[in-house]
């Protein structure tokens, strides 16, 4: 699948996914690069949380582990990661909702999502990764 329908899928099941009927969010994704690929703001999605989103995609591509998993004492002060948020020009992101997209064991870029709590943001990133995957597999077999 290219760059531009992988994009448009993950976006359509991301975007269809709302855990509450008030729930809109702002997605992002980007490439195994880091670079974002596309952006969605959903309508009354938060405007603080744009560049949340982006830095949460960013952060996932760029470290290959979802950022829910930056959390616990190593990230607190005087833990051995703490400060690790200050990195990449401050872009590092220790809240959960970005999650990196995988396809026959490679990380091919990442989707990142904001305004809801972490958990929220969480189910509706992981909803786009998983309908991706069985997307992929259904009609290409691949391994995720």
């Amino acid at each position: 699948m290219g760059k531009s329908s992988m994009k448009n899928f993950i976006f359509a099941e991301a975007t269809a996914f709302r855990p509450f009927r008030s729930s809109y969010f702002n997605i992002a994704l980007v490439d195994a690069t880091l670079h974002l690929l596309h952006f969605v703001r959903m309508p009354t999605a938060k405007l603080t949380s744009i560049q949340i989103a982006i830095d949460k995609a960013f952060t996932a591509a760029g470290h290959k582990l979802p950022t829910a998993n930056y959390q616990g004492k190593n990230f607190l002060p005087g833990g051995p990661a703490y400060g690790i948020h200050n990195s990449n020009g401050g872009r590092f992101m220790l809240i959960g909702g970005g999650i990196p997209i995988t396809i026959d064991g490679q990380i091919v870029g990442a989707i990142g999502v904001s305004t809801g709590t972490p958990a929220q943001d969480i189910e509706c990133a992981q909803a786009g990764v998983d309908a991706l995957a069985a997307w992929v597999k259904k009609r290409q077999g691949a391994k995720l």
